[in-house]
């Protein structure tokens, strides 16, 4: 996030105070800028920009009533059918992107439940990411749009970004050479 956005401070919220801490700490001294652990995560949802979820959880993380308008949320956990990390409104409220159709819809926790509870449909997708990226699906109309990137991860864009940041640090003349083929 702090490549592409001005992040002034960051909240982690984790299930274990001492995990929250020690996590907060480690991204403090290697990102310099705050981060605090909190316990209340629907205090916090009122002023943040940019949340992103990475979870097992199998019921939601917090209520999309806390949400504030113009949120972006990356939701990129609940990647069974039986996890869930965003309910139903947060859902219904949002602009919604998946990373494939097919893939959020066997896989995608949050949505397929969200689905079957009647708060949210497939065709409430906006687009695909890749899509989104080259213009032929619409982003944020307006400021105050929540936008949710629901991902449950595809092996071939890891592949593609992994070729990406091993040619550029080729460049750099860092890391270890191998060969690609």
């Amino acid at each position: 996030m702090c490549a592409v956005r001005s992040i002034k401070r960051v909240y982690v919220a984790t299930r274990s105070a001492e995990t929250a801490a020690a996590f907060a700490k480690q991204m403090q001294s290697a990102h310099d800028l705050p981060v605090r652990p909190v316990s209340d995560l629907s205090e916090i949802l009122r002023q943040t920009d940019i949340l992103c979820t990475a979870t097992t959880a199998t019921v939601p993380l917090f209520a999309g009533s806390d949400l504030q308008n113009g949120t972006h949320i990356n939701a990129i956990g609940a990647f069974r059918p039986d996890m869930r990390e965003l309910d139903g409104l947060t859902l219904a409220r949002a602009r919604v992107y998946v990373d494939s159709h097919t893939a959020a819809q066997n896989g995608a926790g949050d949505s397929i439940q969200a689905v079957s509870g009647g708060d949210f449909a497939w065709l409430d997708v906006v687009g695909e990411l890749g899509s989104l990226l080259v213009g032929r699906a619409q982003g944020r109309t307006s400021e105050s749009d929540i936008t949710v990137f629901k991902s449950v991860g595809l092996a071939v864009q890891d592949a593609v970004a992994a070729e990406w940041v091993y040619r550029q640090a080729g460049a750099q003349g860092l890391g270890t050479p191998f060969d690609l083929s």
